[in-house]
């Protein structure tokens, strides 16, 4: 991961540093009983559109393992697969799923 500095022009110069990052690295989240809940729903909601009610069973769903912390890992692109249109359609902050503290991987130090 690389640090940039990005000089804007505003009414007063600003320097700003950003801290560059790969969506196929990982973050870690602390989901509350929402965000544990929306994730167990989206489960479903996928194998019964791909294998009907008859056959649900056969993929139950099995909740993140979180750390010590209460945190879990996903790769950037995956959860913002999984929440993204959470938020569009429905119109909820994040706060509302999980922590807006959000833990970022460290490649390469």
């Amino acid at each position: 991961m690389k640090i940039k500095e990005i000089t804007e022009l505003v009414s007063v110069p600003v320097t700003k540093k950003y801290l560059q990052f790969n969506i196929n690295e990982y973050i870690m989240i602390k989901l509350n009983d929402k965000g544990r809940k929306y994730l167990e729903e989206q489960h479903y909601n996928f194998w019964m559109k791909w294998v009907g009610h008859s056959n649900i069973h056969r993929h139950p769903y099995i909740p993140l393992k979180e750390n010590n912390e209460g945190y879990v890992i996903f790769q950037m692109w995956s959860f913002l697969s999984l929440f993204g249109n959470y938020f569009d359609s429905n119109g909820l902050s994040c706060d509302d799923l999980f922590d807006t503290n959000v833990l970022i991987e460290i490649v390469g130090e």
